[in-house]
């Protein structure tokens, strides 16, 4: 997967704030949810929620849809 695809996350599933690779606070899912991915870090990806940057685990996310390219995004104005 890669930045911009959009994945499942599925109730239960714990999100991590992560400082280097330790996890500082978590919170687990109540409900399932769609998440966009940001990045990853070994076995976690950067996820977009309530408005911050957070972790999943790799495992855990299931792909929705798949970013779209746009090739014109570097025109000259």
């Amino acid at each position: 997967m890669q930045k911009g695809d959009l994945i499942y996350a599925p109730s239960g599933a714990f999100l991590y704030k992560l400082e280097g690779k330790v996890p500082v606070k978590w919170e687990k899912l109540a409900e399932p949810m769609s998440l966009l991915i940001c990045g990853e870090v070994d076995k976690f990806y950067k996820v977009f929620y309530r408005g911050s940057t957070w972790h999943t685990l790799k495992d855990v996310a299931t792909l929705l849809q798949r970013a779209k390219n746009d090739h014109q995004t570097n025109r000259n104005f």
